[in-house]
């Protein structure tokens, strides 16, 4: 795939100088992968530490992969502070440091019976311990992220709950009256993902990637839900079941098997917004937080 990385550099005279380099890379190469073969031939990992590269104002860390052409922004750091988000990536890709999480978008808040209990449209910059929001016309105040942990307040509610599935769900989310203590339910949030999001594909099917789920097909809008909330490539439905596809990398038509004009499986696929790119701010639902009963 091609990617163009886009220069700036802001001179002496305080005139800013732009240029872009292309790149040529194999799918799948990642972003750390990339920085070296900028430098190339004598470039070595600590020089390509000292850059990043970034997309919607986000840096890309360097375990990302790219499947498709790309744009990105060159940033230097210097060879601390290179070396310190180097070492953080690092330890992210290993497990053992918490990943960055965005919460921004449009969620939905169910209750234990998955009935739909309220709107909420979330503002979060990237890895900030602290975000705010809105719900049926009432702000999120003392909006907090800690780790995983994340909680808020909205009229005279209290919510506290924990941040999963690098940031699709907000489970175990315990709803208390600020003034009295007194506990509503405990409720679970799900990042609202545009419908746009999938696209069905009668006659295809994805082979040589095992079902990680079965469900009932009789109520897709479930089985789409299941698949946002696990970070799953889609599923395919055959005789009124639903088989859901383990996640990986971004699937396109091109990757599905057809299986014949007379074959009546059928592949819905999902592709999730790119975090990195930048997107429009969510129309804000028009929905009531958790009612006072």
């Amino acid at each position: 795939v091609d990617v163009q990385v886009h220069f700036s550099h802001v001179c002496a005279d305080d005139s800013r100088k732009e240029w872009s380099h292309e790149f040529s890379i194999k799918k799948g190469t990642t972003i750390r992968k990339l920085k070296q073969i900028m430098l190339l031939p004598k470039g070595t990992k600590e020089d390509a530490d000292k850059f990043e590269l970034r997309r919607g104002g986000r840096r890309i860390p360097d375990y990302e992969q790219v499947w498709k052409e790309s744009k990105f922004d060159f940033n230097y750091l210097g060879m601390k502070e290179g070396a310190r988000r180097a070492a953080l990536d690092d330890a992210r890709e290993a497990g053992t440091a918490e990943e960055e999480i965005c919460l921004s978008g449009r969620w939905l808040v169910r209750d234990a019976q998955g009935n739909e209990v309220a709107f909420y449209t979330l503002r979060h910059q990237p890895g900030a311990e602290t975000f705010t929001g809105d719900s049926g016309g009432f702000d999120v105040i003392d909006g907090k992220l800690d780790g995983k942990a994340i909680s808020w307040k909205i009229n005279d509610l209290s919510l506290k709950g924990r941040v999963e599935n690098k940031g699709r769900v907000i489970a175990d989310l315990r709803v208390t009256l600020v003034k009295s203590g007194v506990a509503m339910g405990t409720f679970e949030a799900a990042r609202i993902f545009d419908a746009s999001c999938w696209t069905r594909h009668p006659n295809y099917d994805l082979r040589g990637r095992g079902d990680v789920e079965q469900m009932d097909a009789k109520d897709l809008s479930a089985v789409k839900r299941r698949v946002e909330k696990m970070g799953y490539a889609g599923f395919s439905v055959w005789q009124g079941r639903a088989f859901l596809k383990g996640g990986g990398k971004p699937l396109t038509r091109e990757d599905l098997d057809f299986g014949g004009d007379e074959n009546p499986v059928v592949f819905h696929l999902f592709t999730a917004p790119d975090p990195y790119d930048e997107a429009p701010a969510p129309d804000e639902p028009s929905a009531a937080p958790l009612a006072d009963e």
